[in-house]
């Protein structure tokens, strides 16, 4: 399924934006998001849902993120160390981010052993490297991965989201109970509706899978964002028979050759031969007299 970008971002604008308006980070998020879900043939639902999952643990900023939304690691830890010192993050027995393990991405993976795993899955050292899950392509990665294979907590999309488009209560429905593939029931209405409205831009959208190179990006004017169009498909140039540089070509490399061999040939074979080559001539000088271009498919 490809979804048309400018339909898609004018409902989202109009459904979940601010104002109205979407910044270039939150375009460039929806974009990668989208994207990876196409090149993925995940159906509507899924991505609307991956969508919409993002959208909450980013703070709707759509871009991968620390826990706490901090600019630094050790801004993160400090603040989680606040917090826990204070009695607040009541759910959590070990504090894992000690370590440097705090949730990082479009999703928060948390904890050393879910970045092992993570880690060997999609074959890099987030072990080693924790800060790769800020990386926005390796978080597409991961967010897909995980909500698709059960990554996080053992449940995943198919055992909740069955991409059939219902009634919006049944979607609802759904995408609130999927919110145990991420983390429990935490928020999941509030996710469910950022899920409704996604699903609807994306709905809104869908279209044909142009063929591979039919796409571009080009700069929206009105929110200076990028989007990806449909690359017009290249047009054949339509030449007349007789302004073909192939046809001529190919009529004088006939010529040379008959005068070639002529002298060698039988009287009747010479004529012969002749008139092939003349009436080869006027049948194409007749064509183009009559404005067509009847040869173009020899060209």
């Amino acid at each position: 399924m490809f979804y048309d970008r400018k339909k898609l971002f004018d409902i989202i604008r109009s459904k979940l934006a601010v104002g109205g308006r979407l910044g270039q980070g939150q375009v460039d998020g929806i974009e990668l998001l989208i994207t990876e879900g196409e090149r993925r043939n995940f159906n509507t639902e899924w991505i609307s849902y991956v969508l919409a999952t993002a959208w909450h643990e980013t703070g709707a900023t759509m871009e991968p993120v620390r826990e706490t939304f901090a600019d630094t690691d050790a801004q993160a830890i400090a603040r989680l160390n606040s917090a826990w010192s204070k009695g607040q993050l009541t759910w959590v027995k070990t504090p894992y981010w000690k370590t440097g393990f705090f949730g990082r991405g479009f999703v928060q993976l948390t904890h050393e052993y879910n970045y092992k795993k993570m880690g060997e899955w999609l074959k890099l050292d987030l072990v080693k490297n924790p800060s790769l899950a800020l990386d926005p392509d390796i978080a597409a990665q991961i967010i897909y991965e995980g909500m698709l294979k059960g990554m996080f907590t053992g449940k995943k999309l198919p055992d909740y989201l069955d991409g059939v488009d219902e009634s919006d209560a049944e979607d609802a429905k759904e995408y609130a109970a999927a919110r145990k593939i991420v983390n429990g029931v935490d928020k999941s209405k509030v996710i469910a509706d950022y899920a409704l409205k996604f699903e609807t831009a994306l709905r809104n959208s869908e279209g044909v899978i142009p063929a591979p190179g039919d796409l571009v990006a080009k700069k929206n004017s009105d929110e200076n964002e990028e989007v990806l169009i449909m690359n017009p498909a290249p047009q054949k140039e339509n030449k007349g028979a007789m302004n073909s540089t192939t046809i001529w070509s190919a009529l004088g490399a006939l010529v040379a050759s008959i005068v070639g061999v002529l002298g060698s040939l039988p009287l009747a074979v010479q004529i012969l031969l002749i008139l092939i080559v003349a009436g080869f001539a006027f049948w194409i000088i007749r064509e183009r007299l009559k404005g067509t271009n009847s040869i173009e498919g020899i060209l």
